[in-house]
């Protein structure tokens, strides 16, 4: 298979400096402005910065055009000469003369239009930033005057709420659509398309202009299952052997493998080539069986096997973390370089040490996910252009000192869960991602000691458990049969919901909730915890019996949960509940069936996430594991994660108002 990814990166990158530029620029404009004023003058200058930024941003991206277009041209020469270079050593076999791209008028036609068509898609794209940059620039200003004149917020955290806005909103392009995406993405999703496709087409009238009707597929892992079907098979050009097997490979149309369409071969993200395949003279480069091992779950990680695809997106996942929190380090230190009074320069000065902070322990913890899984580290898709060395000299500093200022709290000493780092403000006016209720002291585990009823069984499925009920809980909570007095996981979960429930919403009534050994009765030994809508029962494995436990679990993979405290299991696994529940109150109101009212409520999310015409929103303003369930249509996850921050995540409340 043909990587292009490589070769993509050199045009990504000329893009990234683009939008660290624009970012700059935007934050400087914004730190030009001063102190909010009355509405008129303040609009008035708001009016003015946002038109000089309008002109700095068209200046930054035709000092960019150039370079860009050299190395886009430079990319799809590459992509040229080697596709035609793989296909000369088919055709040999068959014995054709080899071939010169640049002395083959037919596939020169290919390649140029193949790059004019990208290059033209592009610079569409890219001329769309100034507008949208300036856009979100009059928004971030116009919420800033909002926040200070309402008298909710300072100035001071008015600002520093629009600085993380900037560098989390980032410039954007705009497609035909009406959809957005950050520069970076929307490059290399066109650059690799864009080749992609000319590189098939260059392959494709190859094998015309010799007469061969037949081309093979590549294969990879972790294909999507619409073209695992027919990855490694066999496509005909013209129709030709259609349906028959030849070498033990089924031989599809062009129809049949989507191509042309962005759902097939060649479409949306899709990794797949094809090469010349003459009957009777090649053989197969894939077995059935090689095929089929392509999605096995083979690299283990946290006690769990994993496909390569899904290693990777866990990867990619930790990878843009670590750009979006380089990128928001990087933008507070500008607006410190450009803050116009003291006081101000503090705040933005504590947000810069907090973004360091986090930013370190991020690469830290991707750096060991990617060492327990045996994957390369892909430093590239860790840059953010303008973070060298002396930005990450001055970073690991200013992390140095957050950790030793707040290495000094004592949660235990005070009986709550303290912050150490100061709550942030989201660009919508959220706080963030941190939760921290009332921390149950361990006087309260010591207090609490299970007694047990008689033993029934609880029944999820097909599987079977004998239970005792935990008599003297405040819930309905059941536990292993040979669950004894000094259980840990028990008191645990008792603590736990204690801690949260004056938390949850007034009408909201917590399910049974039964501790369990998971691998006992054969349940995944790694989930820490699980809901049954059927039953309207909360399943807690019994392994993980400490807090410490729980945080290692949560916070193995950066960013991956909204919640990053031991309340987060429980509270992710009641967020499915009222999802559940939700949808159940909207069918006896309208007086519809479940899954008719499951689909009104899941479109009702799905729209407001569209209307934010930004592809990493959820990722960004509440978690990975959100933005996964958004990525594979399961909408209960992203309504789980965003209970579990409910009332500390403005983002998180918009969309659960959504299913009131």
């Amino acid at each position: 298979m043909r990587n292009y990814e490589p070769n993509a990166d050199r045009v990504v990158a000329l893009y990234q400096q683009l939008e660290d530029d624009i970012i700059t620029a935007m934050i400087r404009r914004m730190m030009r402005m001063g102190k909010v004023s009355d509405t008129t003058k303040y609009q008035a200058e708001i009016m003015q910065q946002a038109g000089l930024l309008y002109t700095d941003i068209v200046q930054i991206i035709t000092a960019r055009t150039d370079a860009c277009s050299a190395a886009v041209k430079a990319l799809f020469e590459d992509a040229g000469v080697e596709t035609v270079s793989i296909e000369n050593d088919i055709h040999e076999t068959a014995e054709q003369l080899p071939v010169n791209i640049r002395q083959s008028s037919p596939m020169r036609r290919v390649l140029e239009a193949g790059y004019r068509k990208t290059q033209k898609t592009l610079r569409n794209l890219v001329g769309t930033t100034a507008s949208t940059t300036q856009q979100a620039f009059y928004d971030a200003c116009d919420r800033s005057y909002t926040q200070v004149s309402s008298g909710a917020f300072s100035y001071q955290e008015a600002i520093r709420t629009a600085v993380r806005s900037l560098a989390d909103t980032g410039a954007y392009v705009t497609y035909p659509t009406g959809h957005r995406d950050r520069i970076d993405v929307a490059v290399r999703r066109c650059t690799l398309t864009g080749v992609g496709q000319t590189s098939a087409a260059v392959s494709k009238t190859y094998a015309e202009e010799t007469g061969c009707h037949l081309m093979e597929l590549t294969a990879h892992s972790g294909a999507r299952p619409e073209h695992a079907r027919w990855q490694g098979q066999l496509v005909t050009l013209t129709g030709e052997d259609a349906g028959e097997t030849i070498d033990g490979l089924h031989v599809y149309t062009l129809h049949e493998i989507g191509y042309g369409s962005g759902e097939g071969f060649k479409g949306w993200n899709c990794r797949h080539d094809w090469h010349a395949y003459y009957k009777g003279i090649s053989k197969p480069n894939y077995t059935l069986e090689q095929i089929k091992k392509l999605n096995e779950k083979n690299i283990s990680y946290n006690g769990k096997k994993y496909t390569k695809y899904e290693i990777s997106q866990m990867q990619r996942q930790g990878e843009r973390n670590v750009r979006a929190l380089k990128r928001r380090t990087l933008a507070s230190q500008a607006a410190v370089e450009n803050a116009p009074d003291e006081e101000t320069k503090a705040v933005l000065q504590a947000d810069y040490a907090a973004n360091a902070a986090k930013l370190k322990e991020s690469e830290k913890q991707l750096k060991t996910f990617c060492s327990q899984t045996g994957q390369r580290r892909d430093t590239f898709r860790e840059q953010v252009d303008g973070f060298g060395r002396s930005a990450a000299q001055k970073a690991v500093h200013a992390a140095k000192r957050q950790n030793q200022q707040t290495g000094t709290l004592s949660a235990e000493a005070a009986g709550h869960a303290v912050e150490i780092t100061p709550l942030t403000s989201k660009d919508n006016g959220g706080t963030g991602k941190t939760y921290s209720p009332e921390k149950i002291t361990t006087d309260y585990m010591s207090r609490f000691t299970p007694k047990y009823s008689d033993q029934t069984t609880l029944t999820s499925g097909n599987v079977h458990m004998s239970v005792k009920k935990v008599a003297n809980s405040r819930y309905q909570m059941y536990a292993d049969a040979d669950a004894d007095r000094k259980n840990k996981a028990v008191r645990l979960t008792e603590k736990t919901l204690s801690a949260i429930q004056p938390e949850l919403p007034k009408d909201f009534q917590i399910p049974k909730v039964a501790v369990v050994d998971f691998q006992k009765y054969r349940l995944n030994p790694n989930a820490i915890a699980g809901y049954d809508k059927i039953t309207d029962t909360m399943y807690m494995n019994s392994i993980y019996d400490s807090s410490e436990k729980i945080l290692k679990y949560v916070n193995l993979i950066p960013g991956q949960f909204a919640n990053n405290t031991e309340y987060a299991p429980i509270l992710h696994e009641l967020g499915h509940k009222f999802y559940e529940d939700c949808i159940k109150r909207l069918a006896i109101s309208e007086n519809i069936g479940y899954n008719e009212s499951k689909k009104k409520i899941d479109r009702r999310i799905f729209d407001y996430i569209e209307k934010q015409g930004n592809p990493d929103y959820l990722l960004c303003f509440v978690s990975g594991y959100a933005s996964d369930g958004e990525l594979s249509g399961k909408f209960t996850e992203i309504i789980a994660e965003c209970f579990s921050v409910r009332k500390k995540n403005a983002v998180a409340d918009a969309i659960l108002a959504l299913l009131e």
